[in-house]
């Protein structure tokens, strides 16, 4: 008796502290909402893009003029991610602007840089609105390359010059020895990555799902994916303000039936035909029978055909949190 009655104290404080919890924001990483970014062509631009916890559509749309990309198609706009991790690093280096050199290239537009010869990934994620070449003003890029490798939390290439690659992808790092970029092989979709557009929801949220880094379409995936979760303790950030988690306990597995733009073979599957489509897929943010408390999740998606013998059998998302 006093065991249960322990367990169900425990349980009533940890869902009480998930429901005093502010909410964090949407981003593991993020900054103050303003970000200075200064184009090729010179010309220095100032940007408030979120104001009181709301993205604000006009600076987002000065973000992605300057970055190349085409407002008016949205699964091609620069990644929010992307944006706050820029504003993260600019604050972390005293506020010093971003110089960009490369930001959005289309498929079209990567394709005639290889071709050149330039350092230019077959599925690089320039072409997903999610990858930036530059440096920040006074600051050495061997100092932002080890910052963000220390990190742990995107991609970071540094070539030995005055730029770096800084990318919102899974977790990795390299340089011109170990780009593979010179790689002229033929990829069937050897990188493709599984991505929800942001690192923290709120439950009932919608999250869009984006398979990215395809080379070879269509891609068949499963009409349900497994969402594998584990609860997590909060405690106060050291730094103060931001609110820190521990994992806690194995991952569980759930289903999940994302929305996708069209519906599903028979046999279960789904044919991801294009670009848009495969970055257009929704799924109300839910885990029922889960703790009321913050879960830490990732999503796994089991490929109903393979397009070659490279791509794997099946992928798992970058990590997120349900409040």
């Amino acid at each position: 008796m006093r065991a249960l009655v322990s367990c169900a104290v425990a349980t009533i404080v940890m869902v009480a502290a998930a429901e005093a919890a502010e909410f964090p924001g949407p981003f593991f990483y993020h900054g103050d909402g303003v970000v200075t970014l200064q184009g090729r062509q010179g010309g220095i631009s100032r940007m408030t893009y979120r104001r009181a916890g709301q993205y604000d559509e006009a600076g987002l749309r000065r973000i992605n003029l300057l970055f190349g990309a085409p407002w008016e198609r949205p699964t091609e706009r620069v990644s929010l991610r992307l944006i706050e991790l820029l504003d993260h690093l600019q604050e972390h280096f005293g506020g010093a602007q971003v110089v960009l050199q490369s930001g959005y290239r289309s498929p079209e537009a990567n394709t005639r840089l290889r071709t050149m010869g330039r350092l230019a990934a077959q599925s690089s994620l320039h072409m997903e609105g999610a990858a930036i070449d530059c440096h920040l003003q006074g600051v050495s890029s061997a100092a932002v390359f080890a910052y963000l490798k220390d990190l742990g939390c995107c991609g970071i290439g540094y070539y030995h010059g005055r730029e770096v690659h800084i990318d919102a992808g899974p977790a990795r790092f390299w340089d011109e020895a170990t780009s593979g970029t010179e790689n002229r092989e033929p990829q069937q979709n050897e990188k493709i990555i599984l991505a929800t557009d942001r690192d923290r929801y709120r439950r009932g949220e919608t999250a869009m799902l984006q398979f990215m880094r395809i080379t070879d379409y269509p891609v068949i995936v499963p009409a349900t994916l497994t969402l594998q979760w584990q609860r997590v303790d909060m405690y106060p950030s050291s730094g103060g303000g931001e609110v820190e988690t521990e994992r806690k306990g194995d991952w569980r597995s759930a289903a999940v039936t994302p929305t996708y733009p069209y519906r599903s073979r028979v046999d279960g599957c789904v044919a991801l035909a294009d670009r848009a489509v495969s970055k257009s897929i929704g799924w109300t943010v839910d885990v029922p029978g889960a703790p009321r408390t913050v879960l830490r999740g990732r999503l796994v998606a089991r490929f109903c055909e393979r397009t070659g013998d490279k791509m794997p059998a099946e992928i798992i998302s970058n990590p997120f949190e349900i409040w």
